[in-house]
């Protein structure tokens, strides 16, 4: 496969909480240093200072709290995809404890529905409901979905290891089975990985461990997985590891002329620096001042991207211009 391809990498991982000012630290540093789509789960109760933080370090995060110790999901789009554009669904579902995240998402031309999940851990039954409302909300959507998040079961015996006290299919188990078949969902791991036994949560303390973390996704979307790219990744920052699931773009889109990035060496121009400073500056200063990311942002954000681009397009075109005629001058003057 032709590494000019372009793909879209997904990471879904319960981190456990994210309150404490160390964890939060690494986490980012994770995301930042490994680029991509994230979907966090179980990030608990985040204040001023968390979100904030968030926000500097990667700018469109779509987030839910939590209570003090459990629950909050978080989504973060990547922005360093020019062909990827989001914004929040408006989807109306109340799970009553922040569970849930709705996100709409266009890559190229393939529109979906991302569903950042973290189920509950206190009972079959609560889980069981949970599911059960899952799959009445989404029996009739008709974009694409990816199911990604913490179901806390497995449909498998291959995905647990302590087995001998659980029944063969509880009643959230039937539910979740339910929910995938109705949406037409495949396990993208397990589907690269059929006899494979990884687990993306353990607890030494009683040697359970088990695969609680997943990505399902529409039937359609499954060859748009890049072969070979889901993944169960160690960390040690978290009692769950992460997953990672990698999208080829639709069509084949390649890295081709359209793909643009910006010349760091405009940056050493003083004239550069100086003559767009107060155009920058304006648009720096009309960006949204509330906290919730939303369309207001997402619009922003783009126009702040269609501005740094055509100066520095603009800037790059009469650098070359003027570089062409010193050129034409000196051969001139040999003549």
């Amino acid at each position: 496969m032709s590494n000019n391809i372009i793909c879209l990498d997904l990471y879904s991982w319960n981190v456990n909480g994210l309150r404490d000012r160390l964890k939060s630290t690494k986490v980012r540093q994770q995301m930042f240093r490994e680029s991509g789509l994230y979907l966090l789960q179980e990030t608990h109760e985040l204040n001023k200072r968390h979100i904030e933080a968030f926000n500097k370090a990667v700018p469109t995060c779509y987030y839910k709290q939590g209570a003090p110790q459990t629950s909050g999901v978080l989504t973060s789009i990547p922005q360093r995809d020019p062909n990827l554009t989001h914004f929040p669904s408006s989807i109306n579902f109340n799970d009553g404890n922040n569970r849930l995240l709705f996100t709409k998402i266009q890559w190229f031309n393939l529109s979906l529905l991302l569903i950042n999940i973290y189920a509950p851990a206190d009972s079959n039954s609560a889980r069981a409901i949970f599911f059960n409302e899952l799959r009445e909300k989404f029996s009739s959507e008709t974009l694409p979905i990816i199911l990604v998040g913490d179901f806390n079961c497995c449909l498998s015996h291959l995905d647990r290891t302590r087995n001998e006290n659980t029944p063969s299919q509880t009643e959230d188990v039937s539910s979740l089975q339910q929910l995938i078949d109705s949406l037409d969902l495949i396990d993208c791991w397990r589907d690269q990985h059929p006899t494979d036994t990884q687990y993306t949560f353990g607890r030494t303390l009683n040697n359970k461990i088990s695969r609680l973390d997943r990505f399902y996704i529409s039937s359609s979307l499954l060859h748009l997985v890049k072969p070979n790219s889901c993944q169960i990744i160690p960390n040690p920052h978290s009692d769950h590891n992460i997953v990672k699931m990698t999208l080829l773009a639709p069509n084949g889109e390649s890295r081709n002329k359209t793909y643009w990035k910006f010349n760091n060496r405009l940056l050493d121009s003083v004239n550069y620096r100086q003559s767009h400073e107060a155009e920058i500056d304006r648009i720096l200063n009309s960006k949204p001042d509330d906290d919730a990311f939303d369309e207001a942002h997402f619009i922003w954000y783009e126009k702040f991207k269609y501005l740094t681009r055509s100066l520095a397009m603009n800037s790059a075109i009469g650098r070359a211009h003027n570089i062409r005629r010193q050129m034409s001058i000196v051969q001139n003057e040999n003549y």
